[in-house]
């Protein structure tokens, strides 16, 4: 079992008090236990002239006041970092960022198929390799088995994409790699 929050992000701090799930912000959240964080974000996606490469994509929080998923994986990066600097070099903590889709307005465009549940996935894809290129936001980059310990994820963050529907993994590269688990959320 690992402590979660709900919409972890959305705080009246940073909503205006509209869908406002939790009291204190995410670092803040770390250093009470939570451990397993839920980040609902939508997809802003640029494509080359063609339509078929994601030049640039963000993703941003549903209702997050302007925020995006970056900004929350840094903020759990730092509370890890700041649980290594207490417990020293025995400690075993991680964390997981399970990411959820909260729509968006793009559209994909030149006779794709997918429209704006395929765009959300380009923007993961782009989104997860560009984190899990910078050891600052300490992702976990190698598979997940039944034999993975905490101590082998240790000081790092996982990420578990909650999907909505049958199609969308169809959408991702298969030879991506990307550092996160799949799994349908509804």
């Amino acid at each position: 079992s690992i402590p979660g929050s709900k919409f972890s992000y959305l705080t009246p701090a940073n909503t205006n008090g509209r869908a406002a799930f939790q009291g204190v912000d995410i670092e803040q959240q770390f250093l009470d236990g939570v451990r397993a964080f839920i980040v609902q974000v939508g997809a802003n996606v640029i494509y080359d002239r063609n339509g078929n490469t994601v030049t640039k994509a963000t993703m941003p929080i549903f209702c997050g006041g302007g925020d995006n998923l970056e900004n929350a994986v840094k903020l759990i990066a730092n509370g890890l970092a700041t649980a290594q600097d207490k417990l020293g070099e025995k400690n075993h903590e991680c964390a997981v960022v399970m990411i959820t889709y909260a729509g968006n307005e793009e559209v994909y465009t030149n006779g794709r198929e997918g429209g704006k549940e395929r765009v959300w996935m380009d923007a993961l894809e782009y989104k997860l390799n560009q984190l899990k290129s910078s050891t600052e936001y300490r992702v976990y980059t190698e598979e997940v088995l039944s034999t993975t310990t905490l101590k082998d994820v240790a000081g790092k963050i996982i990420f578990k994409v909650n999907t909505n529907s049958s199609v969308q993994n169809y959408y991702l590269d298969p030879n991506a790699k990307l550092p996160a688990l799949f799994s349908r959320w509804n």
